[in-house]
C-alpha cells in the first residue's frame, strides 16, 4: 500500500511540475515586451506574400535610401559589358557605413536583378562628377574624387581579376581624409 502511495505521490509531483513547465513556457511565448507597441510589433512582421523577391533578404539593412541608375554604356569595357553610372543620395563619410551600403547596392544590382557577371558599376553621389566622369573617365576635375564614391568591375571567371570594388577609385593625394578611405576590395556579390 505504501508502494501505491508514493508511486501516487511521484506521479502527482511529475503532473503537476509539467504542468508548471508547460505554463511557464507559454507565458514565455505569448508575452509582448513591455517597451515594443503593438503597431511596433505588427511592423516587424513579415508579409511573404508581399516580398517580391527572396534574395532580397540576403541583403543588410545598411541601405541607401534610394538609388537611380543615371546612365549605362556598353562601349567603356573590352567585352562590351555593361557600365552602369549610378547615382545616391549625398553620403555622410563621418558615418563610414557607404561601405556596406555600397557592397549591398552592387548585390541588389548583380545578383536580385539578374545582371551578367561582366558589369562595372560607378557609383556618385552628386549628379555633376556622374556627368564628368561619364564625359571624360580621366577628369582631372578636383570636385570629383569626394563624390565618386566607388566602382566595381564584375568578370566572368575565366579571368584573373574576377570582382573588384575601388572605394574611391581616384582619391588624390592632394586630399588626406577621401586618400584615407580608398582600399581595393575583392568583392563577390554572389557569395556576399
Amino acid at each position: 500500500m505504501k508502494k501505491w502511495m508514493s508511486l501516487l505521490l511521484v506521479l502527482v509531483v511529475m503532473i503537476a511540475f509539467v504542468s508548471c513547465k508547460r505554463n511557464k513556457t507559454t507565458s514565455i511565448v505569448t508575452e509582448t515586451p513591455t517597451n515594443q507597441t503593438a503597431e511596433e510589433t505588427k511592423k516587424d512582421e513579415v508579409d511573404l506574400g508581399k516580398i517580391d523577391d527572396p534574395s532580397e533578404n540576403l541583403i543588410t539593412p545598411d541601405k541607401f535610401p534610394s538609388f537611380e541608375i543615371v546612365k549605362t554604356s556598353t562601349t567603356l569595357r573590352t567585352d562590351n559589358g555593361q557600365t552602369l553610372f549610378v547615382l545616391v543620395p549625398p553620403v555622410d563619410l563621418e558615418l563610414r557605413n557607404h561601405v556596406m551600403q555600397t557592397k549591398n547596392l552592387i548585390k541588389k544590382l548583380v545578383v536580385t536583378q539578374k545582371r551578367p557577371e561582366n558589369i562595372s558599376i560607378l557609383i556618385f553621389d552628386d549628379p555633376q562628377a556622374l556627368e564628368k566622369v561619364f564625359a571624360n573617365p580621366n577628369t582631372d576635375d578636383l570636385n570629383v574624387p569626394v563624390h565618386y564614391l566607388a566602382r566595381y568591375d564584375g568578370n566572368p571567371a575565366d579571368t584573373t581579376y574576377q570582382n573588384t570594388l575601388v572605394i574611391f577609385p581616384i582619391a588624390p593625394d592632394s586630399n588626406p581624409a577621401i586618400k584615407a578611405q580608398n582600399d581595393t576590395i575583392d568583392f563577390n556579390p554572389y557569395e556576399w
